[in-house]
């Protein structure tokens, strides 16, 4: 095209960009939405990038940023769904950083004079050395949401915020936005947490702190944070303004888009079987108890499945446990669930594990990644019953609830044939994550999931203790899912919302009403949890440190 100019990248030779002199790379990553550009771009952001000596400048465009997303080694990033630029230019930013190493720069900014100096991490000093005398493996700007990050290749926390960026993708379905939350995912952000994984070396054990005020480098362990004040005067780095038109990723073709918005009206059509249901839950196990514990059946009743009901919210219940062999008083007590005329299914831990196996979940690609960090039966039930009702839907409820004052399905307080998902406002204030119902493939459960997983990649230190089951994937998780797929600020008053797809969520009671036992008795049923082989996660005092993965756990 005569109105445009070719863009090529710079490649020196290996020995110029990977000296011993220095562990990250002098290579320079650049992302641009084509590589055909009008002259003024080229001569303004593009040439001075060009004219940085000894360093290899590589331009990385849509189309192949697109191809290396999508053929990628890892299931993960190939699985990853972007529609809003920053995501897909974060996506690529880590990617190429942890396979290659190097520099990478928001394409608005250019290069300063500083830079004429062969580094931009110490001007005058040893490339490899940083503050303390420390050698520099990663290094991110503190004030610029993570607009320039340089790192060594294979460096684990690269891989540990391409982890958190795919966890953060699906902000871009919710009430909000994933350029709103970006900044969480830069380690510059991230205080006061630990990054374990296995230690076959100390680069795997990564802690970071919040800068020192006035300490132009901070290090870490291996984590350097280069401080705005490091940039007087654009000697480093200058920021384009304003910033072209011709360089905006242009992403309203992509073929990404959230999953349930595809699958609601599939899925009312050809909704899930009662025999897969079965199957899941081994409905036609025989057992045998110990002494003092009874089997539990389930209870499937006419009317009451899928294609028999009129219902949008499939009148079913679930519960899950850790065996089907339970205490009388639990069996009484699901018994008087059942005698509300539902179909009734106890889930195991078998009946679990084969729900998190049954296929590969490609809507939470970071699903497989965590469970093996998660040591806790309280966690492990929080994400099956986020996952459980994203497929089969239905009414949930904590085996320790008993049935409310009101029946659910007669009534002002019913569960209506229209509902789509039904919350009741708990004690505390917010919408309850002990019982609820909702419609399969709801927004509600996709958010409460990734939600729950964003916050075991976020805080692996947490996972080590058992009573933060509660913000991890708990209630937490449940109120900040139902934010992104509804807005607000998690406190709601008896209303029906409507939330993303046009899909609703009716919310009933106050915490009058949570404490009367209207529509669920909470933890009704105490004691003889010893006895089936269960403790309540409250309960549960320094327990047992998680057996890490032989990859980083995170």
């Amino acid at each position: 095209h005569e109105d445009c100019i070719m863009i090529k990248n710079k490649v020196l030779p290996s020995n110029i960009t990977h000296s011993n002199d220095r562990l990250i790379p002098r290579v320079i990553h650049l992302f641009i939405p084509k590589r055909c550009l009008p002259p003024s771009i080229v001569e303004s952001i593009i040439q001075p990038w060009l004219d940085v000596p000894q360093h290899s400048i590589l331009f990385h465009d849509f189309e192949e940023i697109s191809h290396k997303l999508s053929t990628h080694r890892y299931d993960f990033v190939r699985r990853a769904c972007y529609i809003e630029q920053d995501a897909l230019v974060d996506l690529a930013r880590f990617v190429y950083l942890y396979d290659e190493g190097g520099l990478s720069f928001d394409i608005d900014y250019i290069p300063g004079p500083g830079f004429r100096n062969g580094t931009i991490f110490d001007a005058g000093s040893s490339a490899r050395k940083g503050y303390d005398n420390k050698p520099i493996h990663v290094v991110v700007e503190s004030d610029s949401d993570g607009r320039f990050v340089a790192a060594e290749p294979n460096n684990f926390l690269i891989m540990s915020s391409l982890l958190l960026t795919v966890g953060k993708l699906y902000s871009q379905f919710s009430s909000l936005t994933y350029h709103k939350f970006r900044a969480e995912v830069y380690p510059s952000y991230i205080n006061n947490l630990y990054f374990a994984g296995k230690p076959k070396s100390a680069r795997q054990v990564i802690i970071i702190r919040r800068p020192v005020k006035n300490m132009r480098l901070f290090t870490t362990h291996l984590h350097i944070m280069l401080n705005s004040s490091r940039l007087p005067g654009g000697e480093f780095l200058r920021l384009v303004s304003p910033f072209p038109q011709q360089l905006q990723f242009s992403l309203n073709n992509q073929s990404c888009s959230p999953l349930f918005l595809h699958e609601k009206q599939q899925t009312r059509n050809n909704p899930p079987s009662i025999e897969a249901l079965m199957n899941l839950t081994d409905h036609d196990q025989i057992m045998s108890c110990p002494p003092g514990l009874v089997p539990i059946s389930n209870q499937i009743l006419p009317n009451r499945s899928y294609s028999d009901s009129n219902k949008l919210i499939p009148p079913m219940l679930h519960m899950t446990a850790k065996s089907k062999c339970l205490t009388p008083a639990y069996r009484d007590n699901i018994n008087a669930w059942k005698d509300t005329q539902h179909s009734f299914f106890l889930h195991d831990d078998a009946a679990v594990q084969r729900l998190f196996d049954e296929e590969e979940w490609l809507e939470f690609p970071l699903l497989r990644e965590v469970l093996p960090c998660v040591n806790s039966g309280a966690m492990k039930a929080d994400i099956w019953r986020y996952l459980f009702t994203w497929k089969y839907g239905g009414i949930y409820t904590d085996m320790d609830n008993s049935p409310g004052l009101k029946s659910l399905w007669e009534g002002d307080h019913s569960i209506k044939p229209e509902d789509d998902a039904f919350f009741e406002v708990e004690r505390d204030g917010f919408p309850s994550q002990y019982f609820f119902a909702v419609s399969p493939h709801h927004p509600i459960s996709y958010f409460m999931l990734s939600r729950a997983i964003y916050g075991l990649l976020c805080c692996l230190k947490s996972v080590q203790r058992t009573a933060l089951a509660v913000s991890l994937t708990g209630p937490g998780a449940c109120k900040t899912g139902i934010m992104n797929a509804i807005g607000g600020r998690g406190y709601y008053n008896a209303a029906v919302y409507s939330g993303v797809g046009n899909r609703s969520v009716t919310i009933v009671g106050n915490k009058r009403t949570a404490r009367r036992g209207v529509y669920a008795w909470r933890s009704n049923v105490t004691g003889d949890l010893e006895l089936m082989n269960m403790s309540h996660y409250q309960n549960v005092k320094n327990p047992a440190r998680i057996k890490l993965p032989n990859h980083p756990c995170l």
